[in-house]
């Protein structure tokens, strides 16, 4: 979906997102802005509670976010632990460790976006903890196991923060917080 991006000359930040979609124009105001990390924010510019709706306008944006990323060092340095078996998974059931448990759709803006985020909080983080990768569109099935076996709902994208057979911390979407996450997981 293309659009148009709308950028206050003063501040460097957008104001508006317009784009066209069958004949009909659309436009997104922006309410705020949410740090997600490394002085990267992103626009809050959703007038429906649809999750469809707001990957469609985060992947128009994407190209706009990398545009900014750019400026940053690689951050692309996180140690990903590819979830793909089910034995994997039961290993991490009957761990008495805490993990990060990130479920990733490869084809959500929101999703992508929420991946580099976490990379680049893991390379800004000197502490040690495994941080799980579900590729949602591969394996399914596991994502669903893991909503059973944690007692959550399933989301896309999910963080999961959980140690052995309890699930400490889980957020999707918009309520993904880097802060909070690295806090959770740098005080243990």
């Amino acid at each position: 979906m293309d659009g148009l991006l709308y950028i206050d000359q003063n501040t460097g930040e957008i104001v508006r997102y317009e784009y066209t979609d069958k004949g009909e124009k659309n436009t997104y105001e922006v309410s705020k802005y949410k740090e997600i990390g490394d002085g990267i924010r992103l626009p809050s510019f959703f007038n429906s509670t649809s999750n469809d709706q707001k990957s469609c306008i985060f992947s128009a944006i994407s190209s706009f976010v990398q545009v900014e990323q750019k400026n940053l060092q690689n951050y692309n340095m996180i140690n990903w632990i590819e979830l793909n078996t089910e034995e994997q998974l039961q290993e991490l059931y009957q761990s008495d460790k805490v993990a990060a448990i990130f479920k990733h759709s490869t084809t959500c803006g929101i999703s992508n976006m929420a991946k580099r985020s976490l990379e680049r909080m893991s390379a800004t983080s000197d502490h040690d903890y495994a941080i799980y990768l579900l590729d949602l569109l591969r394996y399914r099935p596991l994502s669903n196991e893991i909503a059973q076996r944690w007692n959550v709902t399933h989301q896309s994208p999910q963080i999961l923060i959980v140690e052995g057979k309890e699930s400490l911390y889980d957020a999707s979407h918009g309520d993904i917080q880097f802060d909070e996450i690295e806090q959770y997981l740098t005080a243990i």
